[in-house]
């Protein structure tokens, strides 16, 4: 079965291997590809896999992890679609907003969260500005438009990341979001800025564009959501019309072995996860972490 072909949303992989996104350290300050990442990708797009999801594309200069980001609004940008495109992969843009996971050391950059909580595993976190109504909005605005500059740029689809403890998973947490409005409070209002963020890149793109979303199906630290929450919001996105659900786990704050797939975790747990979900779902399910073997 991983030999064979797979559409998703109207794209086809030639077969069901994604290289999953890896921050390379390869982009410049002012977040352009360079040929270091052009050879980077021409090698695993030319290893055969069916799709490359490339590392965390910045939706915006002031929301970057780390200095050398790159960027959905980089000039270059089609470049990197290219050599994906000529090594025979499809070509998937991972968008991701941080959120209070921002780097601080960047000038400029804007930290941000449902909820002023510093991310408790760095040492001197700041505590993150908590946004207003109007606030979330903008930052609705701001993935819409930077997943438009994906698909100018040529990409085949988007992967939007609300997993890993970045800001939507912050959203959707109750453990970092103690909101009292309508953004806040059961997990129908936790998921809000989450499916609003979807509504947001849809009407950005239109129907025939695949979107993808990246989601942790379990938090996997007391206080987190858990799995039964996971396997609700991978439903709704369903049915809100996403075009095929990545399945992860963790967040890089609170449980990081699980989000990087530390050599502890035991193998097999994360796949787990992804069946629960594909169980309840009617579109591809991507599962990740510690996959050694075809089997």
């Amino acid at each position: 079965m991983i030999h064979e072909s797979i559409n998703i949303g109207g794209v086809t992989l030639r077969n069901r291997v994604v290289f999953a996104p890896v921050k390379t350290g390869y982009g410049t300050s002012s977040g352009d590809i360079t040929q270091r990442h052009l050879d980077f990708y021409r090698a695993r797009a030319e290893g055969g896999v069916g799709a490359i999801i490339p590392e965390p594309l910045a939706i915006d200069p002031a929301l970057r992890e780390i200095p050398v980001q790159i960027g959905a609004y980089a000039a270059n940008l089609s470049e990197l679609v290219d050599v994906i495109h000529r090594g025979g992969a499809v070509a998937i843009a991972h968008l991701n907003h941080p959120g209070r996971m921002v780097n601080p050391k960047i000038p400029g950059v804007r930290i941000v969260a449902p909820s002023p909580i510093p991310c408790p595993n760095v040492p001197g976190a700041p505590v993150p500005h908590e946004l207003t109504q109007d606030e979330i909005k903008r930052e609705i605005a701001v993935w819409a438009e930077a997943v438009k500059n994906a698909k100018n740029a040529g990409f085949d689809a988007v992967e939007l990341q609300f997993g890993h403890g970045y800001l939507v998973q912050q959203f959707l947490s109750p453990a970092t979001n103690k909101r009292n409005d309508e953004y806040g409070g059961d997990r129908e209002n936790r998921a809000r800025f989450a499916f609003e963020v979807l509504e947001a890149v849809r009407s950005a793109v239109g129907h025939d564009f695949p979107i993808i979303v990246r989601i942790s199906a379990d938090e996997k630290f007391i206080g987190g959501y858990g799995i039964e929450d996971g396997v609700w919001f991978a439903a709704e996105l369903a049915r809100r019309g996403v075009n095929a659900i990545h399945v992860s786990s963790g967040s890089a704050c609170e449980s990081p072995p699980w989000y990087f797939q530390h050599m502890a975790i035991p193998t097999g747990e994360v796949w787990l996860m992804a069946k629960r979900v594909r169980d309840v779902v009617d579109v591809p399910v991507i599962a990740v972490g510690k996959i050694r073997t075809p089997e």
